[in-house]
């Protein structure tokens, strides 16, 4: 009996693979070939926006490594925002854009790991840019005992939320295979709705906070008002 249990399992398991990852509503048939899909908007949005952020960073490492003889580790960081991009577009190819009843059960399972690791990477990411920002107020401001302290807070303070929220991400489900395989038995997860809003909260105060620091320096500074606003539009436009 548990012999054909299991087959019977196995045989729902290769159905649901070959097949759509979900039922399609009343009506609806699945279609993998050329169903409805944001996969070109997708692709013309992500090649614009890696075409312009390499081309910036490439300028801005020539800059600072041939003109101004200053590049600095927080350079470094800017290339993960490629390597993050890469794994966009890598999940473009199994199933982004699509209704889950247009994409095969085989390719949601890729999907879904890829799109874990999306998560990661943006993590790591996020981390390193708002660290070198950080740093950068170190040596652009010269900052005072108070500004030195509010330094301090933002940066502690968002590489203890991103390294937690890292391993929450990494270890979402208990075993961490149910995060992209359905058929997976005795799981334990965590909301992930509850981590992508408590993420986004993070990130708005988190961006505020990081914005307000050169606002509160600049401000103090002998210069006309509109060269202030100016100067603060710049710093509010790299956030």
């Amino acid at each position: 009996m548990m012999a054909q249990d299991e087959a019977r399992w196995r045989q729902e398991i290769d159905a649901w693979l070959s097949g759509p990852a979900s039922e399609p509503p009343p009506g609806v048939a699945s279609n993998f070939i050329d169903g409805p899909s944001l996969h070109d908007y997708n692709v013309a949005c992500q090649t614009i926006c890696l075409t312009v952020v390499t081309l910036l960073i490439v300028i801005r490492i020539y800059t600072k490594s041939s003109i101004l003889k200053s590049l600095g580790w927080d350079d470094a960081t800017s290339l993960g925002l490629i390597a993050f991009s890469i794994v966009i577009a890598e999940s473009d190819r199994y199933g982004s854009g699509k209704h889950t009843w247009d994409v095969r059960g085989s390719d949601y399972v890729v999907y879904n790991k890829l799109a874990n690791a999306v998560q990661l990477t943006y993590t790591l990411v996020i981390l390193l840019t708002k660290v070198s920002i950080l740093l950068l107020y170190f040596r652009l401001f010269s900052p005072t005992r108070v500004m030195r302290l509010a330094i301090h807070v933002n940066l502690w303070a968002n590489v203890l939320y991103y390294v937690v929220g890292f391993f929450l991400v990494l270890l979402m489900c208990n075993p961490r295979e149910a995060i992209w395989d359905p058929y997976v038995e005795n799981v334990k997860c965590l909301d992930p709705r509850a981590i992508r809003i408590t993420s986004a909260s993070f990130n708005l105060i988190s961006d505020l906070a990081i914005l307000f620091i050169p606002i509160f320096t600049v401000w103090r500074l002998q210069m006309q008002r509109k060269k202030k606003l100016m100067t603060i539009a710049v710093f509010a436009s790299g956030l």
